[in-house]
């Protein structure tokens, strides 16, 4: 069944990317707005505070919002599941770039990116494998989208302001 699911996923890749056949292969992480700075961002909450974030959005809502802004490649697709792999076939030579919600905002967690933020996994499928690309945070208000190479809130971390 899996192998089924994984080859009807590949033949609607391929569908859609042949739809967008003449768009480019590579991945810009260049925001399509015009403010973005690099900052250090909070790892902790600091005593005393609370809470605010909300868990309204659908996956689709936020993966939606996340292509709109990011600028990411242009044949990236929005999955509800990780894609399946098979090790034991070949290597695709174009990768199927795809992002996917990683996890929702947990209002219980004093880290600022898992309770404030939508973890969202971008990378690529290589039909044998997949690799990470970004790890990219949507606040839960929609207020900002931040882009991370290494996975978390470091100094190398990418705010956009939408």
């Amino acid at each position: 069944m899996k192998v089924i699911r994984f080859f009807f996923i590949l033949t609607f890749l391929f569908i859609v990317g042949c739809n967008n056949s003449n768009s480019s292969k590579q991945i810009a992480t260049t925001p399509s707005v015009p403010t973005s700075t690099k900052t250090t961002l909070p790892t902790e909450l600091p005593k005393g505070s609370s809470s605010t974030g909300v868990n309204n959005y659908s996956d689709d809502e936020i993966l939606s919002f996340v292509l709109k802004y990011s600028d990411l490649n242009e044949t990236t697709v929005k999955l509800k599941d990780w894609p399946d792999t098979n090790e034991d076939e070949e290597q695709l030579s174009d990768p199927i770039y795809f992002v996917v919600v990683e996890k929702r905002p947990d209002n219980k967690s004093n880290e600022v990116d898992q309770r404030d933020y939508y973890s969202i996994y971008f990378g690529e499928n290589y039909g044998d494998h997949i690799a990470r690309s970004l790890r990219i945070f949507v606040k839960y208000d929609l207020s900002e989208i931040v882009l991370s190479e290494a996975g978390y809130f470091d100094e190398q971390t990418e705010v956009i302001y939408p």
